[in-house]
This record gives structure tokens, C-alpha cells and sequence, in this order.
């Protein structure tokens, strides 16, 4: 393949990630912010949409951080564009360290991540014990996870000198629930 191709893919790689990225933050601090104990009298009068809602966010969220940290042969092959495969196909050496690094910090969350993915999330394993692994994963992990991703992909970025962050996707998220929920309190009371 040649360099401008390899460059291309690497870079469109990047934007895919990025983008899966954008929506676990969002969805994930949507649904973080969901589980204030105050929406509880907004929960408790429509508990089936409120169940589906939480369960469709949980699952959404943990989907497509399961797109970034897909490690499959599809991925070694190039045809799935994941941080495995841009540790793979990474060309710059200190680029590439700082991806094993950061794929060995978080070793356990994200074998963990797999086996719940491919166990529970998209394939109903009859022999795999979800419910069990869902207690020893923790939403704290989680959410390290998501900030350590981002300062990742700051160091893989394809282009020197970009600006990004998404804090304000963190914060948004955040204060839109808070916006909905008191309108709905307010409905309720």
C-alpha cells in the first residue's frame, strides 16, 4: 500500500475513532447524570420507560467503547478500525509505545470489556456469568477510561497542532439532564 493511502487510512481510522469516542461521552455522562437519587418521584411514575431508557443508555454507551477497543482478527487485518488497530499499523515508534502503555494500564477493564461485549451485549452466551462481571466493572473505571482515551487520541492525532476536547460534551450532557429532569420534577409535583 502506499504511504498517501496508508495516511489516508490511518487518518479517516482516527475520525471513526473520534467520533465513537464523542458518542461513548456523551451517552455515558447522560446516563451518569441519570443517577441522581433526586429523579427518583420523575422515575417512579413511569418506571417502565425510565428502565428502558437507563438500560438502552448503558448499553449504547458501553457498545461504542467497544468500537474503540475492538481486538478481533478484523482488526489485525485492517478491516476494522479500532485503538488495536492503530497501535498495529502505527508507524511512529513513541506514538505506538504510548498506545501499549496505555492498552496495558488498562489491561483487565478492557479484557473485561470483551468478554461482557461479546458474552452479554451482542451474543447471549449461555455459558458466561454477565451479571457477575458487570459488579466487578465499575462506572469510576469507566469513566477513567473515557478521559484516558481522550488524552490518547491527543497523542495518536494524525496532525500536529490540532485542538480538541470534549469537556464541554461532559458538561452539556450533564446540565441538559439536570434541565429536563427539573421540568419534569416541576410536571410531577
Amino acid at each position: 500500500m502506499k504511504k498517501v493511502d496508508e495516511d489516508k487510512k490511518y487518518k479517516k481510522g482516527f475520525e471513526i475513532l473520534y467520533r465513537h469516542l464523542v458518542n461513548a461521552y456523551m451517552v455515558f455522562y447522560v446516563w451518569k447524570s441519570l443517577q441522581n437519587s433526586d429523579y427518583q418521584n420523575v422515575y417512579s411514575k413511569n418506571n417502565y420507560f425510565w428502565t428502558a431508557v437507563m438500560s438502552s443508555l448503558m448499553n449504547t454507551w458501553i457498545s461504542y467503547l467497544a468500537k474503540v477497543y475492538e481486538n478481533s482478527k478484523r482488526v489485525k487485518r485492517g478491516q476494522v478500525f479500532s485503538i488495536y488497530y492503530m497501535e498495529e499499523f502505527q508507524k511512529d515508534l513513541e506514538k505506538k509505545k504510548s498506545i501499549s502503555q496505555f492498552l496495558q494500564k488498562h489491561e483487565i477493564l478492557l479484557d473485561r470489556l470483551r468478554v461482557y461485549r461479546n458474552n452479554g451485549l451482542f451474543h447471549e452466551n449461555a455459558n458466561a456469568d454477565i451479571d457477575s462481571l458487570l459488579t466487578v466493572m465499575t462506572y469510576g473505571e469507566f469513566e477513567d477510561l473515557l478521559e484516558d482515551t481522550e488524552e490518547l487520541l491527543h497523542i495518536i492525532h494524525p496532525e500536529n497542532g490540532h485542538h480538541f476536547s470534549l469537556e464541554h460534551i461532559k458538561r452539556d450532557s450533564e446540565k441538559s439532564v439536570q434541565n429536563i429532569m427539573k421540568k419534569l420534577n416541576e410536571e410531577y409535583e
